[in-house]
């Protein structure tokens, strides 16, 4: 059951909104800021798996494979 901040949209917003420089951050080849970013929005939002396969695929660009399987696992569990 989401929590009543989840519930008014604020950790989403700023979740998203970490999720997008997240992205922005991955274009520009910034892997650890964009591992950074979208380990924020998974604070905010932690059943979000949008953002643990993001960020999986950010592990798999850093060479983290154990990191990056873990997240994938948790991304699937959570969809």
């Amino acid at each position: 059951m989401p929590s009543i901040a989840e519930r008014l949209g604020v950790p989403r917003y700023e979740a998203d909104e970490h999720y997008r420089q997240a992205l922005l951050a991955y274009q520009k080849k910034q892997f650890d800021q964009a591992f950074d970013r979208l380990s924020r929005a998974i604070d905010l939002l932690p059943r979000h798996a949008e953002y643990y396969a993001a960020r999986g695929f950010i592990c798999l660009e850093r060479g983290a494979r154990a990191e990056a399987e873990a997240d994938f696992e948790a991304a699937l569990r959570l969809h």
